[in-house]
């Protein structure tokens, strides 16, 4: 965690009432509300504060956060601070769990893509308690656990310390010298446990807090650097891309030829989630508004789908409900955009050759299109 961001103590808050203090001020309990006070938009610090605003309003909340750890020995109620340096080398943890005799118990490191810092997990481990069972919990997106948890096992046999493996699963964690447990566990897993405990308590400030953090966290692991695998490099991904580019040239051209668009002073486009054509339709619909045949790396990765239709938001406008059949479709062949834009899902047939492909995609154009054109009709 950025270590110039200053710490806060979050003191336990007996009940829900929405409201808590901090340094002074008084403070909503809503979530967005405290970050927007407090932090600017780094998502692993709002990550953590808002885990640390999580447990010090709720005690349902600590109970769930217990249940992961109840594996490494630890279940008391425990005090959380964010941001507490310590050492010589001002180690600052993302997360500190403190008993009543303020012994570190529970050691939490937060992360989404980031890496290791020099002081993971060694100094961590060292600032652990040694005289009761205590943990390092490396908090984590489940795509990182295979490859994270080799670097940190390494790190930690490499200083020294005796590592035995107590599970070896979809959660790691080891046992070290004398009480120390290193622990790896994902967001997903935290936050399922936290939410079912504060259900079963009935909290629902609680619970409305944890769908934020997990709509940050789900946002985060969607968005972030994957870790290489072996094998995902070969020929087969960019012989997908550049095929699909020469269908989407293929189906612009033959539109074009057919006098059902016009790409008058309108080219190819490359863009950052893909590769678009834009064209007009004829007869135009809306004057200098476009429609764009494309790829999308962004929609292939959301809706696990390459091929889009896009539409100016004037277009997303006049549809009105006469695509309510698309959107209503599952999967749902019609997205509307914040911006007003809309996207049409542009179906692929399976095992078809090039011409086939072609001649489908272009017959869901046109029925597209020509609902427009009854639409501009009948306006």
């Amino acid at each position: 965690m950025d270590s110039r961001l200053h710490a806060l103590e979050y003191t336990r808050i007996p009940d829900s009432n929405g409201i808590g203090e901090h340094g002074g001020r008084v403070y909503s309990s809503g979530l967005l509300a405290h970050l927007t006070k407090n932090f600017a938009p780094h998502p692993e610090n709002v990550a953590t504060e808002a885990l640390a605003h999580i447990l010090a309003h709720s005690a349902s909340a600590r109970n769930g956060l217990s249940s992961i750890l109840s594996g490494t020995g630890r279940s008391e109620d425990l005090s959380y601070r964010t941001q507490q340096a310590e050492g010589d080398t001002l180690a600052r943890p993302d997360l500190t769990g403190r008993d009543a005799q303020g012994r570190n118990i529970v050691l939490v490191e937060a992360k989404f893509w980031a890496g290791l810092t020099d002081n993971q997990p060694n100094t961590y481990i060292e600032m652990l308690a040694d005289d009761v069972p205590s943990t390092l919990c490396f908090l984590v997106p489940q795509e990182r656990v295979t490859s994270l948890w080799p670097e940190i096992y390494n790190r930690a046999t490499e200083a020294g310390f005796n590592i035995v493996m107590e599970h070896d699963g979809e959660y790691k964690s080891a046992c070290l010298s004398g009480n120390k447990h290193l622990l790896m566990t994902t967001w997903t897993t935290v936050l399922t446990a936290i939410e079912t405990a504060a259900t079963s308590s009935g909290e629902t400030s609680t619970l409305s807090d944890v769908s934020q953090l997990r709509g940050l966290c789900e946002e985060q692991e969607a968005e972030g650097f994957l870790p290489i695998r072996p094998g995902e490099f070969g020929p087969d991904t960019p012989r997908r891309i550049v095929g699909l580019m020469n269908v989407i040239d293929q189906v612009i051209s033959g539109l074009a030829q057919t006098k059902s668009i016009s790409l008058s002073h309108l080219r190819a486009t490359p863009m950052r989630s893909g590769y678009r054509r834009y064209f007009d339709a004829l007869p135009r619909i809306i004057p200098t508004r476009q429609f764009g045949l494309e790829y999308n790396l962004d929609f292939w990765r959301k809706c696990e789908h390459p091929l889009w239709l896009w539409a100016h938001r004037e277009y997303g406008s006049l549809a009105g409900l006469e695509f309510e059949d698309y959107e209503r479709a599952l999967p749902t062949k019609l997205i509307r955009e914040n911006s007003g834009d809309i996207f049409f899902r542009i179906s692929l047939p399976i095992g078809a050759e090039i011409d086939e492909v072609v001649r489908n995609i272009t017959l869901q154009i046109q029925e597209i299109l020509d609902r427009f054109q009854a639409l501009k009709v009948n306006q």
